[in-house]
């Protein structure tokens, strides 16, 4: 029943908090000088932090390898001359099954990374990646102006 909520939730679109694609990039963004400063983390925030990102991306990683697993198991059986359809289906469905669970593990993620800071942290930091986001365009418009000089 969760799961199908999030996907009800994904197909409206969701919020901000929980854009996987955001532009702090991957990683351990909290510790870079820029937001640790900003957000004013603690000491203690930061460790919290990151055992809670270290226990998510070990679950990540092995639901990852599973669906690549997965992968590779549907591509032999699809070059096989006799494809059995229903094994085929069972492995696409145990796929999507398992970039749902990646997926949930990530939102699980953010928001047990987000209860570790306080309100005017998490504000500052959706500050950190609007200006982020704005510096991305400007400089994606410079370089499509570029590139048409070029083209001129």
């Amino acid at each position: 029943m969760i799961f199908l909520g999030l996907l009800f939730l994904g197909s409206l679109g969701m919020p901000k908090a929980f854009a996987f694609k955001d532009p702090l990039g991957p990683g351990r963004w909290w510790q870079r000088t820029l937001v640790k400063d900003r957000l004013q983390l603690t000491s203690d925030q930061i460790e919290k932090i990151n055992n809670i990102w270290t226990s998510y991306r070990k679950k990540i990683i092995d639901i990852d390898s599973l669906i690549k697993k997965g992968i590779l198991d549907l591509e032999n059986l699809l070059t096989q001359s006799e494809i059995g359809r229903q094994e085929a289906y069972k492995i696409a469905d145990s796929i999507g099954q398992l970039h749902a669970r990646y997926r949930t593990e990530q939102i699980k993620m953010a928001i047990d990374i987000r209860q570790e800071l306080s309100q005017e942290q998490f504000q500052k930091l959706e500050e950190i990646k609007m200006e982020l986001i704005q510096k991305i365009r400007k400089k994606s418009i410079i370089e499509h102006k570029r590139q048409e000089k070029l083209e001129d």
